[in-house]
């Protein structure tokens, strides 16, 4: 062979390499010298075979018996999975730090599918709406490289927000005032930085009223602001991602907490809102933050009337798919009805199926229905923006709530105090027109709480006046002067009770006392939660149990104290067995390892009680039961309100979902009539049990209500069964395929690497590269603005050591760097590979044979089965990607697998199976290839189907984005116009040519919109092959 001769190794067809024309002769064989990127070696002529210009593909090397090794098919799959685009790959599963529970990616698949980019999620309390949030950054990030995030939420859940995104998905968020913000947003425009995470909080970003023409605002930060937001709205996006947290807060569109939400969603390429909002069409709460999500479609009311008369056929259609029980002819009558309608008249996906509607024997598949009923659900569009889970829904989460009232009678003593103190806050109420938020406070409350912890306030504070109602942590405005009943109450302290008397003789202490010293000594590892709305109560509570032996810490809103710092010394084996928390303190605080709430007072509104219960009554609660032990008076208001509300509308046994809203006038109006009227014993009962039946009432129709709304949120049956198909199918990137995938590059391409495995059983290693690879790694580093991501790449003779994980760190700084599909040397090896691809060069070669132990796909029977995997890449509106797998036995007249088992025996092979070398010996290509060729026309077939129906949604999604451009157009258009009016009316003609020129910049960036919209109607489309061959499994 002459020197520079192409060569490979007839048993690798994948190792090529050059001969330098030395040889040797031994034993009558003729043995070349061949260069390899790693080494030199001398390889028998019959080993060898010359690379012609030639390009074989994979069918054709099948034929002649040229199989590749178990790495190619391994490698071939990672790197397209490591491309972000696969459609049916959950990017984000396994790869935080998250326990798995199917329903969080709902929100992240509908998401996916969002026209406008947003959507509402609405779960209820406690099924981890943050969590989900985390997620679909995760996918963004994994998808489209995204680098911007902000997340906007009130000033108490700041801290939180931040320990969660580092905690739980790897994400070093900055909490910023408003002008960090700012300079932020400015320093990314001037191109000084490329990527940050933001958390900031609604009441420090959110501008004055009048911001917008009050000179004396102009110098205030919040004001430059919402200018610079304003001056930018038409820009391109300075937020990859916003995220708001309790989006309720934004629901009145005239505050200026919603109108930062507007003005920040309008430079944010994707936004996702968070509430616990009841989802139901006639509340003015849910379109306004519809409205937030995506302006252009959910521009008036009256849009929700529309989809509900739209969608009415169609959801009756998708009803009875999913029955089971379908009569063909009443379906497509449906079908038709909804076809009449203006919203859906046009619509190509809902004229496929009548095109094409489905046979009886078709609907006798639970599949078919399932994937029908899908169809059935993506033809609204708008039903992609918004996402709810409810707790009945959550399988694999039931908890159950076991209450226990501990009745406390009332001493002599206790029940003398009682009375007066009643007497004299009813006396006064009659005499004064008491505000309901002083009710809130009122010290009749207080002693219904603790009355050694009252009365020693009243005398240690003498009623400090701005002090009374903060002990509640409420936020009351418009309290009444209260100075009357604080003389009154000086003037009779002496008489009202004695401090040493009640401290020595409280009944109510004695029993938790009691209780808690059993239940510990029963259960010493155990964490108790102890709720009071009164601080002073908590005080003296840690007083008391201090004294008696029993560990606990205060928990108080406004403290200096970190929260998150406080429940993570709580959560520690060695720290307090109780908790004593107020309510401000617990909101947003997770206390789900602890399994016992007390709730030593009764607030009088249930939700405050299903706040406090659902500290630990939440997502990652591992007990099966949780008990919730009230503790209050006997004979008393508290008493009658538990048994006459409480107990009759259930509210310790079961979740109140978001009634809170609804529950709050009931609750006022109650409070009021107790308080302010002379009510008899009776009567007070007679009154508790009216507001109970109305709340009753409130909560079928608000059941109703939202029962009514499933034409606006999805069926969830098919989405979780993709969720759960993608994680038993491995449809996930693995710490495993990473590792792997890195050495065949780095071996293959770059000798002299190192990579030595500390420990069999897990996946660290301490690398150091070739200076080769790490000059060509560092400079990939700087192109990609990824500086100090990485150790690996740092000069000196001290490898890295790093692990393997498919998943973001919890640290940024750990003994061990965290190589996952963010890192830069997956990315590197990545776009590495991407390059060779399209310089026509065989990086993974397309046939193999392989070896698979049958205990890996024990479903299947062991014998010899062909498989062919197409990868099909289609682009319009939205680019999607698919691997599609076929497989089917060797034997004569064998069935197709089918789908999902042909792709659990590939990714099996590819994952666990070994190289087999003899197959060519072994196996009859020529007889297989019959077989395998009718893999390849069933692929052809389901492609052209596949592509048949994403031209319709592609089309239909253009549709969509043309009409909600043209209405954005019109909408900005006018309100520029106005803006100039202004000007003009204001005699501001400086203002006037920047106002045009606004116009003019708008109306441009729209029509480029328009043609890329244009651009996208037309779907381009290809398929390719990936990889085919046999594997014997046995």
């Amino acid at each position: 062979m002459t020197p520079g001769t192409r060569v490979r190794l007839v048993s690798d067809p994948g190792r090529q390499g050059i001969t330098t024309g030395k040889s040797r002769s031994r034993g009558g064989r003729v043995f070349w010298q061949v260069t390899f990127l790693e080494n030199s070696q001398y390889i028998s002529e019959k080993q060898l075979e010359i690379v012609g210009n030639e390009v074989d593909d994979a069918l054709d090397l099948f034929k002649r018996s040229k199989f590749g090794r178990s790495r190619d098919l391994r490698g071939a799959i990672t790197h397209i999975r490591l491309s972000g685009r696969l459609a049916d790959l959950i990017y984000s599963m396994e790869t935080t730090n998250t326990d798995f529970y199917p329903y969080q990616f709902k929100p992240v698949l509908n998401f996916l599918d969002s026209p406008s980019g947003g959507i509402l999620i609405a779960d209820e309390v406690g099924l981890g709406k943050t969590i989900e949030a985390g997620l679909i950054w995760t996918e963004l990030r994994s998808r489209y490289d995204t680098r911007r995030l902000m997340v906007l939420c009130p000033a108490m859940l700041r801290e939180k927000w931040k320990l969660e995104l580092q905690r739980r998905f790897g994400i070093t968020a900055i909490i910023m005032g408003t002008g960090e913000v700012l300079q932020t947003f400015k320093d990314y425009k001037a191109g000084n930085l490329s990527d940050f995470a933001i958390v900031s909080s609604m009441q420090g970003l959110r501008p004055n009223r009048g911001w917008e023409e009050e000179q004396s605002l102009a110098n205030k930060v919040s004001t430059k602001l919402a200018r610079f937001l304003t001056e930018n709205a038409d820009e391109e996006p300075l937020l990859d991602l916003l995220i708001i947290d309790e989006a309720h807060y934004l629901r009145n569109s005239e505050s200026m907490t919603s109108r930062l939400g507007r003005l920040l969603r309008d430079l944010a390429d994707h936004v996702v809102l968070l509430s616990a909002t009841p989802i139901h069409l006639k509340n003015q709460d849910l379109y306004q933050l519809l409205n937030l999500v995506d302006e252009d479609s959910f521009n008036q009311i009256q849009v929700f009337d529309d989809i509900l008369e739209a969608n009415a056929p169609l959801i009756r259609a998708r009803d009875m798919v999913l029955r089971g029980n379908v009569d063909v002819g009443e379906f497509l009558e449906q079908l038709n009805e909804a076809k009449a309608h203006t919203l859906l008249s046009t619509n190509r996906q809902l004229q496929a199926i009548l095109d094409a509607p489905p046979e009886s024997n078709d609907l006798q598949s639970t599949a078919y229905r399932s994937e029908l009923a899908h169809r059935l659900e993506i033809i609204n569009l708008l039903g992609r923006a918004v996402t709810r889970t409810r707790k009945r829904e959550v399988t694999e989460w039931r908890v159950i709530r076991e209450a226990v009232p501990e009745i406390v009678e009332l001493t002599q003593a206790e029940a003398e105090f009682y009375t007066k103190v009643t007497d004299i806050v009813r006396q006064y109420c009659l005499e004064r027109d008491a505000h309901e938020g002083f009710l809130l406070v009122t010290p009749q409350r207080q002693i219904s709480s603790s009355m050694p912890a009252a009365l020693r306030e009243w005398q240690r504070r003498k009623f400090e006046h701005d002090a009374i109602y903060e002990d509640f942590g409420e936020d009351v405005d418009n309290i009444d002067d209260i100075g009357p009943l604080v003389q009154t109450l000086l003037e009779n302290a002496n008489e009202l009770g004695d401090l040493q008397d009640l401290w020595d003789n409280d009944s109510k202490y004695k029993r938790l006392s009691t209780e808690l010293k059993q239940y510990l000594k029963d259960h010493p590892k155990e964490k108790i939660v102890v709720f009071a709305y009164f601080r002073p109560t908590l005080k003296y509570l840690h007083e008391r149990l201090s004294t008696e032996g029993i560990s606990s810490m205060v928990l108080v809103g406004g403290g200096a104290v970190d929260k998150n710092e406080a429940i993570e010394q709580f959560k520690r084996p060695n720290g307090p067995s109780v908790l004593l928390a107020s309510e401000v303190a617990s909101e947003g605080i997770d206390l789900q390892f602890s399994r016992v709430v007390v709730n030593y007072d009764l607030p009088w509104n249930p939700m405050k009680v299903e706040q406090r219960i659902g500290r630990i009554d939440r997502l990652g609660q591992t007990s099966p039961k949780i008990t919730i032990w009230n503790i209050f008076y006997a004979d008393t208001i508290d008493a009658r309100i538990h048994e006459r509300l409480y107990m009759r509308l259930g509210i310790f046994e079961y979740a109140l979902g978001g009634l809170e809203a609804i529950l709050g006038d009931e609750i006022k109006k109650l409070t009021i009539d107790l308080l302010r009227g002379s009510l008899s014993k009776e009567q007070e009962e007679v009154r508790i049990s009216q507001t109970a039946q109305a709340i009753s009432n409130l909560r079928d129709e608000e059941e109703r209500l939202e029962q009514n709304a499933n034409n606006l949120i999805a069926h969830g049956d098919y989405i979780l069964h993709q969720v759960k198909a993608a994680r038993e199918l491995g449809r996930w990137i693995s710490g495993e395929d990473l590792w792997i995938y890195m050495r065949d590059f780095f071996n293959t391409n770059y000798p002299g690497c190192e990579f030595r495995q500390l420990n069999q059983d897990d996946l660290n290693f301490e690398i150091k590269l070739s200076d080769n690879a790490r000059f060509d790694l560092d400079g990939f580093i700087k192109a990609n603005r990824l500086t100090g991501q990485t150790r690996i790449t740092q000069a000196g003779a001290k490898p890295a050591r790093c692990q393997f994980k498919n998943q973001v760190p919890q640290k940024r700084i750990t003994e061990y760097e965290n190589i996952n599909q963010f890192h830069p040397l997956t990315r590197f090896v990545s776009t590495s590979i991407q390059e060779r691809l399209r310089q026509s060069e065989i990086v993974h070669y397309p046939a193999v044979s392989l070896h698979l132990n049958h205990k890996e796909v024990s479903a299947l029977a062991p014998q010899d089965y062909l498989f062919y995997v197409e990868r099909w890449t289609v682009k319009g509106l939205k680019d999607i990607e698919r691997l599609v797998y076929y497989a089917k036995s060797c034997k004569a007249g064998a069935a197709f697998l089918g789908e999902d088992d042909a792709e659990r025996l590939v990714n099996a092979a590819a994952k666990f199976g070994t190289d087999w070398l003899s197959a060519a010996n072994e196996v009859d290509t020529s007889q297989l290839v019959p077989t395998l060729e009718e893999c390849m026309d069933a692929a052809e077939g389901d492609y052209a189907e596949h592509i048949s129906f994403l031209e319709n949604e592609n089309k239909d999604r253009a549709d969509l984005q043309e009409k909600t451009l043209k209405l954005h157009l019109e909408r900005q258009r006018e309100k520029l116009l106005e803006v100039f009016r202004k000007h003009e009316e204001k005699g501001n003609k400086t203002m006037l040519a920047p106002t045009r020129g606004k116009i003019e910049k708008m109306e441009m960036r729209v029509k480029d919109k328009m043609r890329l919209i244009e651009e996208g109607r037309k779907l381009q489309h290809y398929k390719e092959d990936v990889c085919l061959g046999i594997i014997r499994v046995a």
